[in-house]
């Protein structure tokens, strides 16, 4: 993980050593992917008050669960946001905006040549950054996991709804 890389990189004997790489990896953690739930319909039956017309309980418990847990999800992000943030300011004590600007060819991030320096190697500074770095990798790790969980509550929830309610596993425009 990249994450893991750079922790482990800012940390080593000489960080200087590899500044291609410590500049690679510094760049990519600001890359973050956004997740937006298609929650549509469920805002609709929540604010129309339709979620009182499904009389089965235990379809109406599996919709509540997952509109929770992605609630949590997106509450989770905005907290790696938060986190990322915070390390901002110290990835710009630690870089080289010009090198930065040299690794960015549209969308890609490439690794720049040679061997750049780091602006600074404190200790301080480095420690402070690891301690951010690894609370938005935890964070990260949590929103995946999440994510995996919520995929799969929905594929159940929508089996059991299809089942339940004998209902076309085709889409409206397949029909």
């Amino acid at each position: 993980m990249i994450l893991d890389s750079l922790i482990k990189l800012l940390n080593s004997p000489d960080p200087i050593q590899d500044g291609a790489s410590a500049y690679y990896f510094g760049r990519r953690t600001t890359r973050s992917t956004l997740y937006q739930a298609n929650d549509r319909t469920i805002k609709q039956l929540k604010n129309a008050g339709g979620l009182r017309l499904i009389r089965n309980q235990e379809a109406s418990n599996a919709i509540m669960t997952y509109d929770q847990a992605n609630d949590y999800i997106v509450y989770l992000q905005s907290r790696e946001f938060d986190e990322l943030s915070l390390m901002y300011p110290l990835l710009a004590r630690l870089y080289d905006g010009n090198v930065l600007e040299t690794m960015i060819r549209g969308m890609e991030i490439n690794r720049p040549s040679g061997n750049p320096v780091l602006r600074t190697t404190d200790k301080n500074l480095l420690l402070d950054l690891t301690y951010y770095l690894h609370q938005y990798k935890t964070t990260s790790i949590v929103i995946i996991t999440r994510l995996q969980s919520l995929m799969k509550a929905a594929t159940e929830t929508m089996q059991f709804l299809q089942k339940e309610y004998h209902l076309s596993e085709k889409t409206p425009s397949e029909k």
